[in-house]
């Protein structure tokens, strides 16, 4: 059995890549995207409408991407309130590929739990301050299960296409809390095949339908799954021109244009289809029930 979710095995794009290995990685993972099914019958379909007025509070730090300031809409719009009602206001929560743990406060000040417990793994110290209720583990997603006991609230941002093993990463949890009672909230977010073009070398896989079924396969009737489509076709293009094209020439990647990011965002929130999402995010509700898991 795989331990990965593309058809074909590839390296990572984050390194330094020559023009050969571009070629190569490209042709890989562009060849890995086409070997597509619909997706999984488990899975619901759902399409995140990005609140616009939410672009102008992303305070909590500063970022130069368009898609990662988007991504923070949708962490901004999860319904905290019930999240916590449901798990006591005993929030703990644990980040995989955590870099300097910057969701921390983030998270923190968007959940108002009175009870705010943080863990970061990641296989790199990224200069992670350690701070009360704020703990980092230098490990590899493959042990993800040594740190499930005491959390449950899990989550990845832009961090699963780094997994060379993604399959590994998710064959461990649903392991952990297929035969548990035991509440437990997943959300992960990560770019979309769509963004192959957008972002070029970047990781080991970008996800279509076939790759993230796969992700679910492992997990029992115990679970269930919720599948958004975050951004599109016009915030894939700004992205591409923000930040792609001047890596490529080696220009200075300038501050983002928010107000040409609310143009691009309104008309990615009129296309009523669920082509060419900038990320998506996948949500796993593991014996708990969330009626309204995302605010308007």
């Amino acid at each position: 059995m795989k331990n990965f979710s593309n058809k074909f095995k590839n390296f990572s794009g984050d390194k330094k890549l020559k023009l050969f290995e571009k070629i190569i990685w490209f042709f890989i993972s562009f060849i890995n995207i086409k070997f597509n099914r619909n997706i999984s019958k488990r899975i619901r379909l759902r399409k995140f409408y990005i609140n616009k007025k939410l672009i102008n509070k992303n305070i909590f730090f500063k970022t130069k991407s368009p898609v990662r300031l988007v991504c923070n809409t949708f962490w901004q719009s999860i319904n905290w309130r019930e999240i916590n009602q449901n798990l006591k206001n005993d929030l703990k929560i644990l980040e995989v590929g955590c870099g300097t743990g910057r969701y921390f406060e983030f998270l923190k000040k968007l959940s108002k739990s009175t009870k705010f417990k943080y863990t970061g793994i990641d296989i790199k110290n990224r200069n992670f301050i350690r701070t009360k209720n704020k703990y980092f583990y230098l490990d590899s997603a493959n042990n993800v299960d040594l740190y499930l006991k005491n959390v449950n609230f899990l989550f990845t941002q832009s961090a699963i296409e780094h997994f060379e093993n993604d399959l590994i990463f998710f064959k461990k949890i649903s392991k952990y809390l297929n035969n548990k009672k035991k509440k437990f909230i997943q959300v992960h977010l990560f770019p979309s095949e769509s963004c192959l073009f957008t972002y070029l070398f970047h990781g080991y896989r970008h996800y279509n339908y076939e790759m993230i079924s796969k992700l679910t396969e492992s997990f029992n009737d115990n679970h269930n799954f919720y599948l958004f489509h975050i951004g599109g076709k016009n915030i894939n293009k700004f992205t591409f021109k923000q930040i792609t094209f001047n890596r490529v020439l080696k220009k200075k990647i300038g501050s983002i244009d928010i107000k040409k990011l609310k143009e691009c965002i309104q008309k990615d929130n009129n296309i009523k289809t669920f082509k060419n999402a900038s990320f998506y995010g996948i949500v796993i509700l593991s014996n708990i029930q969330i009626k309204k898991f995302l605010n308007k």
